[in-house]
């Protein structure tokens, strides 16, 4: 079965965000950020409040699910009514690059950027699979909407 030039670019799409879910959030920005927060206590200020290095960015991180959850309702029924999902996708996606982009930027004398960034990293990328998915019904039949997302 042959697939269109459509097809093939959404399946590279899943491909390549791939790396954001298996590395960056799983492996790679965990294990730098403790590493640039590890201090005496492991604590850092954020929020004008002092928090544990890991469990400041674990409630981060839920924050950010917890934003996509209530958001991607009203952000997807915008998006169909207006027939928009594509600027939708691409919006996110670039909040997501860029934040992801940045990460590498903050120090111990600034905690806060690298949370707000992994917070924007984690709503770019979890806001883009929302219309990502979205797409599915749209550019293949459903005979052949299991081949395409196993690809």
């Amino acid at each position: 079965m042959k697939f269109t030039k459509t097809q093939r670019g959404w399946a590279m799409y899943d491909w390549a965000n791939s790396v954001y879910s298996l590395v960056i959030s799983t492996v790679l920005f965990p294990l730098y950020y403790e590493a640039v927060t590890k201090n005496e206590t492991n604590e850092v200020l954020f929020l004008g409040r002092y928090w544990e290095n890991t469990v400041v960015y674990s409630y981060v991180i839920a924050a950010s699910y917890l934003t996509i959850s209530i958001l991607s309702p009203y952000l997807a029924a915008m998006a169909d009514r207006t027939g928009r999902r594509k600027v939708f996708m691409r919006t996110f996606m670039i909040i997501g690059a860029l934040s992801t982009s940045c990460m590498g930027l903050f120090t111990a004398a600034n905690p806060w950027l690298g949370l707000c960034l992994a917070f924007f990293a984690s709503v770019g990328f979890t806001g883009s699979i929302v219309f990502y998915n979205s797409f599915l019904p749209v550019i293949a039949p459903p005979e052949m909407q299991d081949r395409l997302s196993a690809r």
